[in-house]
């Protein structure tokens, strides 16, 4: 509060056209912040949210919008996507990298999280290293076809960003949060998985079928080369202050 009452006062002197929030914090929720932004007088044009989820739509107003574009934990690697390197050896594996969260703090059911079950169950279909140097860790995701992101605290993580940036195939782990993607836009259905045994499924299909493999590699470089860009982006936030 010490920190917002501080930005207002700056804000305040230079009385700006929009006063627009990024929000890259892991929890869905917003309105308990903007109703203590309205309570002190302070005005908000636009939040861009990072954890738009649309388990939380009764939580937004209509100045909240998904902003997918944001890595968590203090992280920023979207710009990443300035200096993508292709290129994959093609190592049949599944590179995976994280800490194996078990959470279930009563007073943040909404950052609930169960990494290590899953984990558990799959780890033997995995590749999995921890704690290289950040070119080598990066230099994985060019080594091998695929790598798994699972949902965090913040179901939206770095590795979601660190991954596409580089040349390997995800297969994700379902999650609530709302790319802002036009209809008929998306992920390939194989690659995204609700459970362990499904994980497996589509590891193994995408393995062991070259033709499924480039078509869901193919919708990935579409989503990417579409929406992840500052060009689409700008465009993205400025419709949305009109």
């Amino acid at each position: 509060r010490e920190l917002f009452d501080s930005i207002y006062a700056t804000l305040n002197k230079i009385n700006p056209k929009k006063i627009i929030i990024f929000d890259n914090s892991d929890s869905p929720g917003v309105s308990k912040g903007l109703q203590w932004l309205g309570s002190k007088g302070y005005r908000v044009d636009a939040v861009f949210k990072r954890e738009f989820r649309r388990t939380y739509l009764y939580d937004y107003d209509k100045r909240v919008h998904p902003f997918p574009f944001l890595g968590g934990s203090g992280h920023h690697p979207w710009f990443l996507f300035e200096n993508r390197v292709k290129g994959n050896n093609g190592v049949n594996g599944c590179f995976w990298s994280g800490a194996p969260i078990y959470r279930f703090q009563v007073e943040r059911p909404d950052e609930w999280c169960n990494r290590r079950d899953f984990l558990i169950e799959v780890q033997n279909f995995l590749v999995i290293k921890s704690g290289l140097p950040l070119e080598e860790f990066l230099s994985q995701f060019n080594t091998y076809k695929f790598f798994l992101h699972l949902n965090g605290t913040g179901h939206l993580c770095g590795r979601f960003f660190e991954g596409l940036s580089r040349d390997s195939l995800m297969i994700m782990q379902e999650m609530d949060v709302i790319f802002p993607f036009d209809k008929g836009d998306n992920f390939h259905p194989t690659c995204v998985v609700l459970e362990p045994r499904q994980f497996v499924e589509s590891l193994v299909a995408l393995t062991n079928n070259d033709s499924l493999y480039k078509e869901a590699k193919n919708m990935q470089e579409k989503i990417i080369d579409k929406y992840f860009n500052y060009s689409w982006i700008r465009e993205y936030v400025f419709k949305n202050l009109q």
